[in-house]
């Protein structure tokens, strides 16, 4: 009798790590694996809610009466956007930015004058946008995007308190390249993460079309105009 109960003790412990093993297999993973393979899945899962941004660039005028008075030079302009992501890589952004330009005075006839003009745009928009990233520390990441804008403007006369202000409603498209920078120095990008909670950061280029007459008004200023910006973009 003991012999036996020796023997039957003997097999189980035998016979118990061979059906762990073969249970581990069966299912994918040994219960330390498992448990390590769920950690990194939950890390993955981690990923940008947010993005913050700003730029530089230059408005390329479409009006023919703003080239009258302003001429036809690019209008610098400069900003920062936020945005907010929705589903996956579809972001619904805001964006301020500001520009300034100097004019001359023009008669009926189109000859012009010594007065001078000063104009301050404040455009404001709201939209869309869409962020072609298919893996992580993917290189190089394209986008495009739709927006509803409004442009605030304030022109004086420089000689005089002479002033007039108003607002105008349009639209724009836009879109860009966006080009990883954490690659680039590594121990930084480790940095921000850590200080910050900036996952990426990205240089960008965007070209943006826009169409600011409220609507297809044609009186008052038309604030049409091709956009060119450069900036830094950070997802957090």
């Amino acid at each position: 009798m003991k012999r036996f109960l020796l023997t039957s003790l003997l097999a189980a412990a035998l016979l118990v790590p061979a059906v762990w093993a073969q249970e581990g297999e069966e299912g994918g993973s040994s219960p330390a694996t498992g448990a390590y393979e769920a950690k990194q899945e939950a890390k993955e899962v981690v990923k940008p809610h947010a993005s913050f941004g700003f730029f530089g660039g230059a408005h390329i005028m479409a009006s023919e009466e703003w080239e009258e008075v302003y001429g036809n030079t690019p209008v610098f302009y400069f900003g920062f956007s936020l945005g907010l992501k929705l589903i996956a890589d579809l972001e619904m952004w805001g964006e301020v930015g500001y520009s300034v330009d100097e004019g001359k005075g023009v008669t009926q006839t189109g000859a012009g004058t010594a007065e001078r003009y000063r104009i301050h745009v404040v455009p404001g928009s709201a939209g869309l946008l869409y962020r072609f990233k298919f893996f992580e520390e993917q290189l190089v990441v394209p986008f495009v995007g739709g927006a509803v804008n409004y442009y605030y403007f304030y022109e004086g006369r420089l000689e005089s308190s002479e002033k007039v202000d108003g607002g105008k409603w349009g639209y724009s498209g836009e879109a860009g390249l966006q080009l990883l920078l954490d690659q680039a120095d590594r121990r930084a990008s480790n940095a921000m993460k850590s200080e910050y909670g900036i996952d990426n950061t990205y240089l960008f280029y965007e070209f943006r079309y826009t169409v600011v007459d409220d609507w297809g008004e044609e009186e008052g200023l038309d604030l049409s105009s091709q956009m060119h910006m450069l900036g830094l973009l950070f997802e957090f």
